[in-house]
């Protein structure tokens, strides 16, 4: 039964799109054309709400918003994911043509990814959630999922952490910053996890007293893309309990992430101890700002370090090769 129509706000709470993103979409890629009201709002169709709902799934999935507009695109017009604006219809600009979108002009924006970080950070600063959340949501809606996490969310992470050591940031801020990242890229890792518990499977999880954990979550999300299934433990796990998830015999791999030196200081003796016992499977993979270049024992006990002078880049290629 239909309920619309609907105006952006409402929308917006529906798909969890805001306002600003919707308009952004509609203006850059023509998605939806929806219906003005006598005061000129924009009024969506029950069509609209499903074509805007397939968007944030592909979307979620680690699609850019250019893949996810040419997949609705080319879907069938029966399917219900062509919404009023664009079924059987050219929008202006959008490169819609019936039902079909042409292979060119949706491969993602070209706007400056730093244009997109500086919003972010103020908003953090100023303790402005709405702002940082709207804030975030443009950069995804511009850039797509990959770029966003790679080109936004990383070196804005990276940039608040640098000011509040600086005394710049405080604790509020970073960690309001922190938990929005860490939801966003943990919603990807869901969305990206391959169906069921067969193949290869990973453990992911931070050392004990680790409390940062949005790198590893970035790193289990673009290894769930390439095929892995992630175990995802999270942040500050003790070894017993890592061990005792690693008994799976399906687990064929694990990581760990420590940032801090002191952290890794507290636990190293343990954590060799662990490995010794035979209880993890291997290979083992370590990394994190707080991994030294090297370490004889741990290298003895057959783990991999990976330390900051790495990259997240590097990891992956190891880690996915195998």
């Amino acid at each position: 039964m239909s309920q619309g129509p609907y105006k952006v706000g409402t929308m917006a709470k529906l798909t969890g799109l805001s306002p600003a993103v919707l308009r952004a979409w509609e203006r850059r890629y023509g998605l939806l054309h929806p219906e003005r009201g006598p005061g000129g709002q924009r009024l969506y169709t029950d069509q609209d709400l499903l074509v805007l709902r397939r968007v944030r799934q592909l979307l979620d999935e680690g699609r850019s918003i250019g893949e996810a507009v040419r997949v609705v695109g080319e879907t069938d017009p029966g399917s219900g994911f062509l919404g009023s604006g664009v079924q059987g219809s050219r929008v202006p600009g959008s490169g819609f043509a019936g039902s079909r979108l042409p292979g060119a002009g949706f491969a993602g924006s070209q706007m400056p990814a730093a244009a997109l970080r500086q919003p972010i950070v103020d908003a953090a600063l100023a303790l402005d959630s709405a702002a940082l959340s709207a804030s975030l949501d443009a950069a995804f809606a511009e850039l797509g999922a990959e770029r966003a996490v790679h080109d936004v969310i990383e070196p804005c992470a990276h940039t608040l952490g640098d000011l509040w050591a600086a005394g710049e940031c405080s604790v509020a801020s970073e960690h309001l910053a922190s938990d929005l990242f860490t939801h966003r890229v943990r919603r990807l890792l869901d969305a990206a996890q391959p169906a069921g518990r067969a193949g290869l499977r990973a453990v992911a999880a931070c050392f004990p007293d680790e409390q940062h954990h949005l790198g590893l979550l970035m790193l289990s999300w673009r290894l769930a893309r390439r095929g892995l299934h992630i175990d995802y433990l999270g942040p500050s796990m003790p070894l017993e309990e890592i061990e005792r998830a690693c008994r799976d015999p399906t687990i064929r791999s694990v990581l760990l992430s420590v940032t801090r030196p002191a952290t890794w200081r507290r636990h190293h003796d343990a954590f060799v101890a662990a490995l010794r016992r035979g209880t993890f499977p291997r290979p083992i993979y370590v990394g994190g700002q707080g991994v030294p270049a090297d370490d004889a024992a741990l290298v003895r006990s057959g783990a991999l370090l990976f330390g900051p002078a790495s990259g997240l880049d590097g990891a992956i290629s190891r880690i996915a090769a195998g």
